[in-house]
């Protein structure tokens, strides 16, 4: 059995992480950066977690695609999994969150 894929240490990983682009963000700094100041600074900000292997960004009820290419392109050293929170009415008068992730599965 090829067992590569198969996590067999602990791992660190933010798949929580809402960026500039998200209507829910209130820091007016922060909006005022473009994507790539965006990607540079989140990078530089977690460049102290040495055990960080993974973020999503997983921003309300939207998904931009500069952001991620931008990451990607930074080549950065942590691995980047598309993500969104979606809000969901449950019933009248009560909310929820649901998150998504989307797996790439193709080699």
């Amino acid at each position: 059995m090829n067992d590569a894929h198969i996590c067999t240490r602990g791992k660190i990983w933010d798949l929580h992480i809402h960026s500039n682009q998200c209507y829910s963000i209130t820091d007016p700094k922060l909006k005022k950066l473009s994507v790539a100041e965006y990607v540079s600074s989140i990078l530089e900000a977690l460049s102290d977690f040495k055990d960080l292997e993974m973020i999503s960004f997983t921003d309300h009820n939207h998904i931009c695609f500069d952001l991620y290419k931008a990451f990607y392109d930074a080549k950065s050293r942590i691995s980047l999994l598309p993500g969104i929170e979606i809000d969901v009415a449950l019933e009248k008068g009560r909310y929820g969150k649901a998150f998504g992730r989307l797996f790439r599965c193709d080699e």
